[in-house]
């Protein structure tokens, strides 16, 4: 299992490994070593395996039984060595314990009937299939966590990530001080070190520079308009000379645990 909150790059992990080894030499020789596809938001049986026909190309139509047949044997075709589930999630997001334990049970019958390794990404919740089911808990004994930046570390991880991002593009003057330590520390509680927002900031700064020479934190803040910060106080704007130096994870503030996930920076392992 690959798990982390939402931002944190899990479906673009999946993206850069399926276009890594689905290579020319592998297409080819008419095999598909590694597929990827999206658990349905209101997931059946059925629905399941017609998601992954789909991302073999197969036909959608049929029963569950049939259509799980059918994807058996596109996989075993199509010599599949990796199958990923991403958004794997949606498997505890609707029903009851018997919806999950019924998924669960359609789950493991597919993943005994495939040569091929099985991977899931999602969610931290996604940990909750396996309280329904110890046979697919066995099945998956071992997960990966994706986290956002810590701030634990002095920031050094989220600099490099930044100056990658802005090393094309930026002046050198700009780069300087977005990458000051103080800057850096700002940014991290901005974003509370998720690496989405951080993209997302980056990117709303680069149109507000439009036309600017100078940067400085009055345009960074005028940068900083996403969902949640509108109407906060100077002391909770991270590029605010007030700001209390606190994660914003207040009550209608941008970071407030998920009631699903929880807390972005969570010990869920």
């Amino acid at each position: 299992m690959i798990l982390g909150v939402s931002g944190v790059g899990k479906s673009t992990l999946l993206s850069k490994y399926k276009e890594k080894h689905n290579d020319e030499e592998s297409k080819g020789a008419g095999r598909v070593p590694v597929v990827t596809f999206s658990a349905p938001a209101a997931p059946t049986p059925k629905a399941l395996m017609q998601a992954i026909n789909r991302a073999l190309r197969g036909p959608e139509t049929g029963t569950s039984a049939e259509l799980m047949q059918r994807a058996v044997q596109y996989i075993n075709h199509f010599k599949v060595e990796m199958l990923f589930m991403d958004e794997a999630h949606h498997l505890i997001d609707r029903g009851r314990m018997k919806t999950h334990a019924h998924l669960g049970d359609c789950w493991k019958e597919f993943s005994d009937q495939v040569g091929c390794c099985i991977g899931m990404c999602g969610a931290p919740r996604l940990r909750l299939l396996f309280e329904t089911n110890n046979q697919l808990r066995n099945r998956w004994s071992s997960s990966f966590v994706l986290r956002p930046f810590s701030y634990d570390d002095g920031q050094e991880a989220l600099a490099g990530f930044v100056f990658t991002l802005i090393q094309e593009g930026v002046s050198e003057n700009c780069q300087q001080f977005l990458l000051q330590s103080d800057t850096i520390s700002r940014i991290q509680y901005a974003t509370d070190g998720v690496p989405a927002v951080v993209v997302k900031f980056l990117r709303s700064l680069k149109k507000v520079m439009t036309g600017l020479g100078e940067l400085d934190m009055t345009v960074l803040d005028k940068a900083w308009n996403f969902h949640g910060t509108a109407r906060l106080p100077t002391h909770r704007r991270p590029f605010h000379r007030d700001f209390n130096f606190e994660r914003l994870m207040g009550y209608e503030e941008p970071f407030y645990p998920s009631s699903f996930d929880g807390d972005n920076h969570a010990n869920f392992s």
